[in-house]
């Protein structure tokens, strides 16, 4: 018989509401209001979103928008780890090479609209674009609509369409997140499958006011627990990290089940401890079970409330077998429970 050790990890999970028809998604929407002259006043629902729902400030600013874009990507740029292409599991001394990558990927995207005449980006004047349905937005304004920006459409020759009366009526702020808001979005859809923009709302808002992401690999200490799928697609890994942290021991989540983390936050923060524990106790054969929750500081970006079970089973061999559990979740998502990998690992460190 096996002998079960399990112990219950209150998460977030990472992921994102499939939702069915319409315009492929991706698009930016605004919160129109009128002025006391009856003059249209445009803003990214990401800021708005950001001012009364998180309370954060927004920093606007008459800078060019392509130099208030580079800054605020800059920052993102960190709030995603991701794989070097055809690398498959990546090293953390090359998550500066990966980081560099996710840069010129977002860039990449942010140029389409940062200049004027681009293949990519479709403009129209008089023409309302059909509203997403990926927003799942909470509120808006009385006496106001939301309207959509940006489409991103997966045929035809073009990969956007903008709406440029929208746009000419924002200022360079608002222009600017309406980009990095794209570019985030279509990394995002485009290496994991991203099917709503509330992770990449919250991005651009804490972006926008200024908030720098930290990278990742800066919390990992020099000797930590992988543990892994054996399936590394994008769509299907997971992998999670046990590190010691003065007198607790921390989970940190990096995939679930192909959905990756958004946004990182030094350990300290990290309401995930384990208790007064050890590497050496959590993989030894003494194992209890441990409980703790997840609040908002366990990641700025990721919203969804799920609980997940480790568990750790001795097989016929007397050897142990690792698995992580999806127990139950804040929205509807199919229950998973996936065989992982776990070894000691040590690097260099930064």
């Amino acid at each position: 018989m096996k002998n079960l050790r399990a112990f219950v990890i209150v998460g977030l999970l990472f992921g994102s509401l499939a939702f069915a028809g319409g315009v492929s998604g991706g698009g930016g929407k605004t919160v129109v209001t009128r002025d006391n002259q009856g003059k249209k006043v445009v803003q990214l629902l990401d800021l708005w979103e950001a001012e009364n729902i998180y309370g954060r400030k927004i920093n606007y600013s008459n800078a060019p928008v392509a130099e208030q874009v580079s800054v605020a990507l800059n920052s993102i740029k960190h709030a995603l780890r991701h794989p070097i292409p055809n690398r498959g599991l990546w090293k953390l001394e090359e998550s500066a090479e990966a980081t560099s990558d996710i840069l010129e990927s977002l860039q990449a995207t942010a140029e389409k609209f940062l200049m004027p005449e681009n293949k990519y980006v479709k403009r129209f004047r008089n023409v309302d674009l059909t509203p997403s349905q990926d927003a799942f937005e909470q509120a808006k304004p009385k006496d106001s609509q939301l309207e959509q920006m940006v489409n991103r459409v997966e045929q035809g020759p073009h990969l956007f369409h903008l709406d440029e009366d929208l746009w000419d009526a924002m200022d360079n702020t608002n222009k600017a997140a309406a980009i990095v808001h794209e570019a985030f979005y279509y990394k995002l859809w485009d290496s994991f499958g991203e099917a709503n923009s509330i992770r990449v709302r919250r991005a651009v808002g804490l972006a926008m006011s200024g908030y720098q992401f930290q990278a990742f690999e800066k919390f990992i200490p020099k000797k930590y627990v992988e543990c892994v799928t054996s399936n590394l697609s994008a769509d299907a890994m997971t992998k999670i990290f046990f590190i010691e942290n003065e007198n607790n021991l921390d989970v940190v989540f990096d995939f679930v089940n192909g959905i990756p983390r958004l946004g990182y936050t030094d350990p300290n923060s990290f309401p995930e401890h384990i208790g007064d524990s050890s590497l050496e106790k959590l993989f030894s054969d003494k194992q209890g079970i441990y409980g703790f929750g997840v609040g908002e500081s366990e990641g700025p970006i990721d919203y969804q409330d799920s609980i997940y079970v480790f568990s750790s089973e001795s097989n016929t061999q007397g050897k142990s077998e690792y698995f992580l559990e999806l127990n139950r979740g804040s929205l509807p998502q199919p229950k998973f429970k996936v065989k992982l990998d776990c070894h000691v690992q040590t690097w260099s460190g930064i």
